[in-house]
């Protein structure tokens, strides 16, 4: 066995690694970059979107004409804070003080 070659051998398989290492979170963070780039461009056209929509409202068109010419309109967004969860009811206690019946 060759000590110099082992070296070699283990130093090139750990370069290797590092390499796919470095390149794989190069590549996530390139993802990561262009998903929130697409959200910010996504919302930007939803706006507009949702903008030109009112306005040829405000000017007279039904929703019917803009739908026969083939416009969508723009996805409605749930107004105000998101309702919480809805707390279970209490269990009423049954007493047993002043229950007594005489016959």
């Amino acid at each position: 066995m060759n000590i110099s070659d082992l070296h070699a051998r283990a130093t090139e398989r750990l370069d290797a690694e590092r390499a796919q290492k470095i390149e794989s979170i190069t590549a996530l963070a390139g993802a990561a970059e262009n998903v929130e780039t697409t959200r910010a461009q996504l919302t930007e056209a939803e706006r507009q979107h949702t903008n030109a929509y009112s306005k040829a409202l405000r000017l007279g068109w039904t929703d019917a004409d803009l739908k026969d010419f083939g416009i969508t309109p723009p996805a409605k967004k749930p107004n105000g804070r998101p309702r919480g969860k809805k707390a279970a009811p209490k269990p009423v206690e049954e007493t047993t003080q002043g229950t007594h019946h005489s016959n």
